[in-house]
This record gives structure tokens, C-alpha cells and sequence, in this order.
């Protein structure tokens, strides 16, 4: 076998080796849970945010009229 044939061998084992390489990968990241599953991975952390968020938001309430009010008048 010369050395043409063994380029051309090794550049056809590449090709299926890419080829598999690419199925793979497509199945892999193109299977997406359907319906509510679908975004069950990020609804904990959007979750977090927006308690987080309300509870900011009634600190603020509270804490404000509440510095305001214990400024001595003058």
C-alpha cells in the first residue's frame, strides 16, 4: 500500500469518525424535554429570583417609612 492509499484511508476513517461524532452530538443536544418538563431545570432558580425579588421589595417598604419616621422632627 503507498502512501496515497493510506492518506486516503485515514482521511475516509476520519470522515466516518466526524460523521458519528456529529450524530452523537446532534441526538444528544437536540432532545428537549416536552411540556412542563421543558423548563423544569431553570424554574428553580427563576423561582429563588422572584422570592427574592418580593422580599426585597417589602424590606424596602417597610424599612423606609420607618427610617423616615424615626428622624427626630425638628
Amino acid at each position: 500500500m503507498g502512501e496515497w492509499e493510506l492518506w486516503q484511508t485515514a482521511k475516509r476513517l476520519s470522515r466516518v469518525t466526524i460523521n458519528e461524532r456529529s450524530k452523537l452530538t446532534e441526538q444528544v443536544t437536540g432532545w428537549r424535554p416536552k411540556g412542563f418538563w421543558q423548563y423544569a431545570a431553570i424554574s428553580p432558580f427563576v423561582a429563588y429570583e422572584a422570592v427574592s425579588a418580593v422580599l426585597l421589595l417589602i424590606l424596602l417598604v417597610v424599612s423606609i417609612p420607618a427610617s423616615c419616621a424615626s428622624v427626630p422632627s425638628r
